[in-house]
């Protein structure tokens, strides 16, 4: 584990947001926009309003790793109906070059997963710029990639309430070790010893299972899938096992995807840890489909 003042960042990072575009529907408003990341370039996102009065929950969503910020908008615009503004954020590897940072091909594989911890964290901060953010009600959702990297962030940033955490690994360099799965294996038989202990030596102490436990006062609800083809059982149960409490963990029969089930249960819980109220049938219906 590292120090969490490893993971603090420039204070004086600017809290800027440029409005690239932006869409009107029914019961929300979508801005396509960029804001500071304070490792350097921009983080490209939506940011998801309701379309009345506040003052509402904030959320930050964190996408799959092949996937990018697309990934929670219908999500996000349905929550909107429940009084949540949505910031939906792209991996610093899914950004176009000329947002990226200039981060050392060396220590790219800790530095990069430095920098999405420090984009969560500044997320924050551009909510909390918005006068109609209730402070107090704020969520973290992440799947795979983003659950994997919101164990990190449940361990070092204090200001979310609740985290819900899909399909993450408990520790990504046991993964890369001993997974079978096939990416994993060819990375293994096609890289040296050497260069995965090397490997190996710069992405472990970001390994999830080192922080979650430190999340305290915030909840997590953990959404795993018996037929997941990335992470295994024994993964899965290792990263809640980690975990403080409050927190609970439910499994699905599903991929890595997870499905439908997996998204009304997110809603009930965030309705529940947020303070939204009840869940509306029609709402309930959105989130079936």
């Amino acid at each position: 584990m590292l120090d969490p003042k490893f993971f603090d960042y420039p204070a004086t990072t600017s809290s800027e947001v440029h409005v690239i575009s932006q869409q009107h529907h029914k019961h929300a408003t979508i801005q396509d926009i960029t804001y500071p990341s304070p490792a350097g370039g921009q983080v490209p996102a939506y940011l998801i309003v309701p379309d009345r009065q506040g003052p509402f929950a904030g959320m930050i969503f964190v996408h799959w790793g092949q996937l990018d910020r697309h990934e929670f908008v219908d999500e996000a615009m349905i929550l909107a109906e429940l009084g949540v503004v949505s910031l939906c954020i792209d991996a610093p590897t899914r950004r176009p070059r000329a947002l990226q940072a200039n981060i050392p091909a060396e220590t790219a594989a800790r530095d990069l997963g430095l920098q999405i911890v420090a984009d969560v964290r500044h997320g924050i901060d551009i909510l909390a710029a918005r006068p109609d953010i209730d402070l107090q009600r704020l969520g973290y959702v992440g799947h795979s990639y983003g659950a994997t990297n919101g164990g990190i962030i449940a361990g070092v940033e204090k200001r979310f309430k609740t985290y819900v955490l899909m399909a993450g690994y408990a520790s990504m360099s046991d993964a890369y070790r001993v997974s079978n799965h096939p990416f994993l294996s060819k990375w293994r038989h096609r890289t040296s010893w050497e260069e995965q202990e090397r490997y190996l030596h710069l992405i472990e102490p970001l390994d999830a299972v080192h922080y979650i436990g430190y999340a305290t006062p915030a909840s997590a609800f953990f959404q795993f899938s018996h037929q997941d083809e990335f992470v295994s059982e024994e993964q899965a149960l290792r990263y809640f096992e980690a975990a403080n409490h409050p927190k609970q963990m439910r499994w699905y029969d599903s991929s890595h995807e997870l499905n439908a089930q997996a998204r009304m249960d997110r809603a009930r819980w965030l309705c529940q840890e947020l303070k939204l109220g009840s869940l509306p049938a029609r709402i309930e219906t959105k989130l079936s489909e």
